[in-house]
């Protein structure tokens, strides 16, 4: 028998040209890590439609060899001896495909799904080069171990790769997310490969009394799902959690013990999913990303919901979000590259992680919703750069986030910039801005009060807004604030005739009215209320702008 990454894909020609060094001929190496020489004949070579049968050949420990057609090993062969010819050899696709190389039972050994982002530069440019393996020791197969081959003839087939490096896994397993499949059927996703030998059901256990496994399965080729079938079905109207211990990696990196919630998911309304931080505006090699937000105390599916474009009433650009199970009160973060943003707060267990495409999202200003499949709008977000704190400089890498999960998500006043204390972006974690929903207490003594009288608005996380908390005696008040030095000066009108709610809070960033920070020092809030039966609501309060 052959072991699995006993055999591993070194080195793939999947764009040749006539005008390179190589001959024109689409080939893969590969190369055995073992210390034994492995028999390669009737061992399968598949892609994303075909497969064909390498014929035989002896493959050398630590020794390379290519795989390609017979005509391709016509070409080649003034090139390299070290070929081995495959019959009904699999094409290979220019912009990326999934290569498996199966043994003679159909048990997988390898696989590598390479991507034209693996090259450096261009990579409409890199035709005629070949996409090298940086460390053969090493198992990590995404594009961290793989780059544009440095060769002056564009590739090194049969040898040992130009391309070279030590390519170390830093990376801790993790569960990134959750689908109910039906009632009994359940996906765990991993951010890894996983060891699938010892990753098994005695590793698994169910919380609730009476709930148990039938079976769990990896799913092949990547090993990054594992499938459990329950013996009997989720309950509506109860949760269920599943408890994982002594899990590790295809790397033999240990998982950390983890618990997950799990429940049948509710179809979501208006405003139980919410848009809650974006990350539109990034430098070159960063990545965008939105993050959502469950409103309610139910599961909800990801697996029917869509992000979209939409300007006026036309929606455009749908991006179906991949399946997976956002829990009560928990986020989903949504990228086309998570790796970098995983890294800088750590997984949420709180958290789904979704790597897609994400729809038009300019840095300046833009608009996102959300859908459910019948496109029913979920919840819409015009944004401008003009929400950024005014002490922001440059927005490049830095989220706006919402403030009030409750609150209008197209209310400037309810968005800020994330604080610099989290190095400017909360990505899967609750935002360093974030206010409890009816956070406003009731008093006797007056109808307006700050939360804190000191106001240093520096984006640190710390007093960064101010706060004007009320409580009106009834409904429908209109209010004008107007704001003072402590000598009586007017600097100007901050907030005209609002229509405030009975209880509720009123947010300001510091920016005087035309649109810079106020400097330090005393200032006095005049806050003239009234409503149509003729009350008036009066009010100054003293506040020290640090």
């Amino acid at each position: 028998d052959i072991l699995p990454n006993s055999i591993i894909f070194s080195e793939i020609m999947h764009k040749p040209t006539n005008n390179a060094p190589l001959p024109n001929a689409e080939w893969v190496e590969i190369y055995n890590t073992t210390e034994s020489s492995i028999d390669l004949g009737g061992c399968q070579l598949l892609s994303s439609s075909k497969s064909g049968i390498i014929e035989s050949y002896i493959l050398n420990p630590k020794e390379y060899v290519i795989l390609c057609s017979n005509s391709a090993a016509e070409k080649m062969q003034n090139i390299t001896s070290h070929i081995a010819t495959v019959s009904n050899m699999p094409s290979l696709l220019n912009d990326g495909d999934m290569l498996i190389i199966n043994d003679k039972n159909n048990i997988q050994i390898c696989y590598v799904e390479y991507s034209n982002d693996w090259y450096s530069g261009e990579p409409e440019n890199a035709g005629g080069w070949s996409l090298e393996r940086r460390d053969v020791k090493s198992n990590i197969n995404d594009g961290r171990n793989w780059g544009t081959s440095c060769s002056i003839n564009q590739g090194t087939p049969g040898e040992v790769n130009c391309l070279q490096g030590l390519v170390s896994d830093t990376i801790i397993p993790c569960i990134t997310g959750v689908n109910v499949k039906d009632s009994r059927v359940l996906e765990l996703f991993f951010n890894k490969e996983m060891n699938t030998q010892n990753c098994t059901i005695d590793n698994i256990a169910l919380s609730e009394p009476g709930d148990e496994i039938a079976s769990c399965s990896w799913i092949s080729p990547k090993n990054t799902t594992l499938e459990i079938t329950l013996k009997g079905e989720l309950d509506d109207n109860r949760e269920t959690t599943i408890e994982i211990t002594d899990f590790i990696c295809a790397n033999d990196i240990p998982m950390n013990d983890t618990i997950i919630r799990v429940g049948l998911p509710h179809n979501p309304n208006y405003m139980d999913i919410v848009i809650n931080e974006i990350m539109p505006y990034v430098s070159e090699g960063q990545s965008k990303f939105i993050e959502l937000y469950n409103n309610t105390p139910h599961f909800i599916s990801t697996n029917n919901l869509k992000l979209c474009n939409l300007k006026g009433e036309e929606i455009s650009n749908y991006k179906s979000l991949p399946a997976n199970l956002i829990i009560p009160y928990g986020y989903a973060l949504i990228s086309n590259n998570l790796e970098e943003i995983n890294c800088i707060l750590g997984i949420n267990e709180s958290c789904v992680y979704l790597k897609t495409t994400l729809p038009s999202f300019a840095g300046k200003s833009g608009n996102i919703a959300i859908t459910d499949d019948k496109g029913n709008i979920i919840d819409a977000l015009s944004y401008s750069e003009k929400w950024h704190h005014g002490i922001i400089n440059d927005n490049h890498n830095v989220s706006l986030e919402r403030i009030s999960t409750m609150g209008n998500t197209n209310d400037s006043l309810n968005w800020h910039s994330a604080s610099s204390l989290y190095n400017y972006q909360s990505g899967g974690w609750q935002n360093s801005h974030h206010r409890e929903n009816n956070a406003v207490e009731e008093t006797s003594d007056k109808y307006f009060w700050l939360d804190s009288k000191t106001f240093t608005p520096n984006n640190d996380g710390v007093n960064d807004l101010m706060i004007l908390k009320y409580s009106l005696p009834e409904t429908g008040y209109i209010a004008t604030i107007t704001l003072y030095t402590r000598d009586g000066y007017e600097v100007g009108v901050l907030a005209e005739n609002i229509l405030l709610n009975q209880t509720g809070e009123w947010l300001w960033q510091g920016n005087n009215p035309s649109g810079g920070l106020i400097e330090a020092g005393i200032y006095i809030l005049n806050i003239n209320a009234y409503n149509l039966n003729g009350k008036k609501i009066n009010t100054k309060i003293i506040f020290v702008k640090g």
